[in-house]
């Protein structure tokens, strides 16, 4: 990795495993605190929507944060490896996906996330989440394939990203309303994009540390 490179790949690092690691913690805290919540059969946009207990909260203090540390890591990340159309493109679909927690925080869902009759927020936030999923899910495949070409990449760490991103693929067709387990559907999505998301970023981390210049 050369020097230029050095400073944006630490800062991506960074970044992904502090907005993987929000968005984790914010939704198990936000699951225990919202009474009679179910992660099994529920979206996790529930915990933001209107009428939930801590909505407002849970949108503005974990999607908001979560979203712009993702973005910054798409962002960064993409400048730290090896220009290539595959690495554009999949950075590129993190970087939607990232944008989704943004807009889940402004655009909050209906209570029960309901489609039934849908606010204009409620559209938005649909659309946006709906798209993001299968997005993020093909990105992490992209990159998968992409990674092959990064220096000090082993082979597990492409295989994590092609495997990742299909078994994300397969979860999203299971993310629907009247799906008993869509919220385990759901996780299995975000886990796994998150997952490619921390593994990446400890590669960065790594890849950033050598072939330090030696001090003059």
């Amino acid at each position: 990795m050369t020097a230029g490179r050095r400073g944006p790949a630490r800062l991506a690092a960074v970044a992904g495993v502090g907005g993987a690691a929000w968005i984790t913690a914010a939704v198990v805290v936000a699951g225990l605190a919202e009474p009679g919540y179910r992660h099994r059969s529920q979206f996790v946009s529930e915990l933001g929507a209107r009428g939930a207990a801590h909505g407002e909260l849970f949108s503005f203090a974990g999607f908001l944060p979560a979203g712009i540390l993702l973005l910054a890591f798409a962002v960064l990340a993409a400048r730290s490896v090896p220009a290539g159309a595959l690495s554009v493109l999949g950075f590129g679909g993190l970087a939607f996906y990232a944008a989704g927690y943004v807009v889940a925080a402004v655009f909050r869902c209906d209570p029960g996330c309901d489609l039934a009759d849908p606010s204009a927020s409620q559209v938005v936030h649909a659309v946006i989440g709906g798209l993001g999923y299968p997005v993020g899910a093909v990105s992490v495949i992209l990159l998968g394939v992409a990674a092959l070409r990064w220096p000090g990449v082993v082979a597990w760490h492409a295989a994590l990203g092609i495997a990742a991103g299909l078994a994300a693929l397969v979860a999203t067709l299971f993310v629907v309303p009247g799906f008993a387990w869509l919220g385990v559907a759901q996780r299995i999505v975000e886990g796994c994009v998150l997952g490619w998301i921390l593994a990446c970023s400890i590669y960065l981390a790594r890849a950033s540390g050598r072939d330090r210049v030696p001090a003059a």
